[in-house]
């Protein structure tokens, strides 16, 4: 199995998340090498930072509507509707 050391910042996170479903499966299978295991290992850790990262900016971008109490509906970035809970 060839393994690239860092992550494609180009990938969907549903590609780094089946990149990373693939690397599982090739070392749960015990056929590498330590060192194909040790690669595979530092893309899986690249790729999981990459999904993370997608995920935080994916948050960044769910809005919420928030219904004020004059009932005029605003939006808002999750993060502040929850800090500004009443």
């Amino acid at each position: 199995m060839t393994n690239k050391k860092t992550a494609d910042k180009d990938i969907s996170y549903e590609q780094a998340m089946e990149r990373l479903q693939k690397i599982l499966a090739a070392m749960e299978n015990g056929d590498m090498t330590l060192e194909e295991s040790i690669s595979a290992y530092e893309t899986a850790v690249g790729l999981i930072k990459q999904c993370r990262a997608l995920l935080d900016a994916a948050d960044r971008r769910i809005e919420v509507l928030k219904e004020q109490a004059d009932g005029e509906v605003t939006v808002q970035p999750v993060a502040d509707a929850y800090a500004n809970k009443d």
